[in-house]
């Protein structure tokens, strides 16, 4: 999966970006669950940032009759819980292939506080 970021000051601003974890290995998942697709960290080290979209590319078969939604969620830590809020859902996404999502409400990332992004897939119960 790859990931890009839109922000109205991202060009102005050094983000790092660093994977938490392994990245998700193709595989079956059950019917009916939320998984993890990617988990990562972002930072600033020049000034804050307001993060208004995300995309990334999803590959593989998948197609909106298996995979219900695709969900962008933020964290204050390293681990996806219930704590967690939901920053964007896409659903009818169609299709494996670039996906952005729009960050709602936008999401400011401080100078040197580190934010954890989960990008997630529920799927179906009648999944095949």
């Amino acid at each position: 999966m790859f990931i890009f970021f839109s922000s109205d000051v991202f060009a102005r601003n050094l983000i790092k970006l660093a994977n938490i974890g392994s990245p998700v290995a193709a595989g079956n998942v059950f019917q009916g669950t939320t998984n993890i697709l990617h988990k990562f960290q972002l930072s600033v080290t020049d000034a804050n940032v307001t993060l208004t979209k995300i995309s990334c590319y999803v590959g593989g078969n998948c197609s909106s009759a298996d995979i219900t939604c695709l969900k962008v969620w933020y964290s204050a830590d390293a681990y996806f819980d219930n704590t967690d809020i939901t920053l964007s859902t896409l659903t009818n996404f169609g299709n494996a292939g670039l996906k952005t999502f729009s960050v709602t409400p936008t999401l400011t990332v401080k100078l040197n506080v580190p934010v954890y992004i989960f990008i997630t897939a529920d799927i179906a119960a009648n999944a095949t």
